[in-house]
């Protein structure tokens, strides 16, 4: 029901046709599978320049006309001061940024993204046989969680 997808590295212009090919993929396999949420983890994602900037933004648009949720996890305070200066968060849900944990905080930045995903579906509209059972039993929903 859900891609939750670790891109981690230096994301500058050198690596910009590998994240275009990771981030077609991705949405891809979404189309492929009929799967409407992305959880992108951005916590190890380092230096983003412009041109890899301009990369995310195009697959934020892309996906959104598609009708595939993307939820950022794990974003880093200079992931997003980078996302301010360009205005992706001007445009972008910030329902659907989940920044990087606070210390007092128990639930990670990405399993809050996650458990959001599967609100974001319903219960109606997720078909995944783990989530089934879960759906079951309701007081396991508080311990869904996620592998990276």
């Amino acid at each position: 029901s859900i891609i939750i997808f670790d891109l981690e590295g230096e994301i500058f212009f050198g690596a910009a046709p590998d994240v275009d090919r990771y981030l077609d993929d991705l949405k891809e396999r979404a189309l492929g599978s009929d799967i409407r949420s992305i959880v992108l983890r951005v916590k190890r994602v380092r230096n983003p320049d412009i041109v890899c900037l301009e990369r995310f933004e195009h697959f934020f648009h892309e996906t959104k006309r598609l009708g595939i949720t993307v939820l950022l996890g794990g974003v880093r305070p200079e992931l997003a001061r980078s996302f301010t200066k360009i205005g992706l968060r001007e445009w972008f849900p910030e329902d659907r940024l989940f920044l990087e944990k606070e210390e007092d905080d128990t639930d990670s930045d990405t399993l809050k993204a996650v458990r959001h995903a599967y609100e974001l579906l319903g219960d109606d509209a997720n078909t995944c046989k783990h989530c089934e059972s879960i759906q079951r039993h309701e007081a396991r929903k508080a311990s869904l969680y996620y592998l990276v």
